[in-house]
């Protein structure tokens, strides 16, 4: 087997991650600032043991395995659509949306549409009889309200389900060239959901863990030698 010479460097394999959807030819998509990414690896065998002394009698190889994790620290729109198993859709804008404003008691709360605009309603004023969360969509009674019919602008969101989607492929390129030359390239990795969506972590920064298979793939061009799973690279 060739081999080449490369001059050595410490192993600080830092680096950025960047997807695409698996058999895309188009271009990658940052994860962003990650952390605690790794490949793990694994061989199952069979052993044959001998009933009379304990001695192994064979030993075969079954299978290989593989998984990849990465701990997402951003959460882009994106990445929670990978994280939430479900696709990323765009509500558009509305303009004088009719609602019905129940009566309401002070300090009750009701959720109009998110990214709101403006609201109105006759015979109430916004900041005296009510305040208004815009970017949540938010109406909170400061004093007792009366039910009254009105109307409300807001921009377009982004919204996504929760396990709404079908489990996608994404094919994965780590790139730490830039710290140790190393370049690793996953063909197919199957994600499961987000373990945990933390809400509210304290002090702590909210951080997406995602797990999920290395699946060989069959598309890719046939290599005996360095197999279907991915490839790493050094470079000089």
């Amino acid at each position: 087997m060739a081999t080449t010479s490369f001059a050595n460097k410490y192993a600080l394999v830092r680096g950025n991650l960047f997807f695409r959807i698996y058999g895309s030819t188009g271009p990658w998509t940052p994860f962003g600032p990650t952390k605690d990414s790794g490949l793990e690896m694994s061989i199952e065998k069979t052993t044959l043991t001998s009933g009379d002394d304990g001695s192994v009698l064979d030993e075969r190889q079954v299978a290989k395995t593989a998984t990849f994790g990465t701990t997402l620290q951003s959460l882009s729109d994106s990445n929670l659509g990978i994280a939430m198993q479900s696709v990323v859709r765009t509500s558009p804008a509305v303009t004088d949306q009719p609602f019905s404003l129940p009566a309401m008691t002070v300090g009750q709360v009701l959720f109009l549409a998110p990214s709101l605009d403006s609201v109105t309603l006759a015979g109430v004023t916004e900041g005296v009889d009510y305040s208004l969360n815009k970017a949540g969509g938010k109406l909170v009674a400061l004093k007792a309200l009366t039910a009254a019919e009105g109307t409300y602008d807001a921009d377009e969101h982004v919204e996504m389900g929760i396990l709404a989607g079908e489990n996608k492929s994404f094919e994965l390129m780590y790139d730490a060239t830039a710290e140790s030359g190393i370049m690793l390239r996953i063909y197919k990795w199957n994600p499961s959901p987000a373990q945990n969506v933390s809400l509210n972590a304290g002090n702590e920064h909210t951080a997406l863990a995602l797990t999920g298979a290395c699946i060989a793939d069959d598309n890719a061009s046939a290599d005996d030698e360095l197999g279907r799973f991915g490839r790493i690279v050094r470079v000089k």
